[in-house]
């Protein structure tokens, strides 16, 4: 009989799939020079449409995947009961919840490429930044002590894996504060972030299904009489 609940088995797949689509959403976000103020290189990127909708769409459907993995690991019993780990998973879904709107603006900015390029008002643009200086930090940041709680304990990865997610969650937890204190083009070198941070949630959740199956076989073939 096995000794987790279903959501065992779930919670960790979609966790892999959410990390997947993380990584290769950062990898194929459109990126210009970094000798650029930050008005001037999203005016740049927003001009190249197609390729910034396509990009974000992909960063749309991650956040959707990510929020869905985040509370099924709230219901897993390995989560469950561990209040260090509860907690992070709770704030880290509570920044993926607001990253929603952030992305919402984010995609909707397009309409005033003209706007950063020319210096002219961008009502929208700058709600994007605020909202991601709040929802960054939130994720990022729980996304770490998730990491470093669950690889400690082996509820949820091990050392070796927890390292991806505590560096990538620490730095990608201070992009969105660091464009909003310091709007430098350089300061978006830090959501560099979510590549380890990606790789955590597919490796995590690939270790914890692997732990996952091994507790559901039956005794007689793990060995044991």
């Amino acid at each position: 009989m096995n000794a987790h609940p279903p959501a065992s088995k779930t919670a960790p797949i979609v966790m892999a799939c959410a990390g997947a689509l993380v990584f290769i959403g950062g990898q194929i976000h459109p990126k210009g020079p970094l000798d650029e103020n930050l008005h001037t290189l999203e005016g740049n990127l927003l001009s190249d449409s197609d390729r910034w909708d396509s990009t974000h769409a992909v960063l749309a459907v991650a956040i959707v995947v990510m929020t869905a993995g985040l509370v099924l690991m709230l219901r897993h019993q390995d989560i469950r009961t561990d209040r260090i780990l509860h907690t992070a998973t709770v704030v880290a879904l509570v920044g993926m919840v607001i990253s929603w709107a952030e992305m919402a603006f984010h995609i909707a900015m397009t309409s005033e490429a003209h706007a950063l390029l020319t210096g002219g008002p961008t009502p929208l643009f700058d709600t994007h930044v605020v909202l991601q200086a709040i929802y960054t930090p939130l994720f990022g940041w729980g996304v770490a002590v998730m990491a470093l709680r669950g690889g400690a304990t082996r509820r949820w990865g091990n050392p070796w894996i927890a390292i991806l997610g505590v560096v990538g969650g620490i730095v990608f937890g201070c992009s969105g504060p660091a464009v909003a204190l310091w709007p430098n083009s350089h300061d978006s070198l830090l959501f560099i972030g979510d590549a380890p941070l990606g790789l955590w949630a597919v490796a995590s959740g690939l270790w914890v299904l692997r732990a996952s199956f091994a507790h559901s076989r039956p005794r007689s073939e793990a060995g044991i009489l």
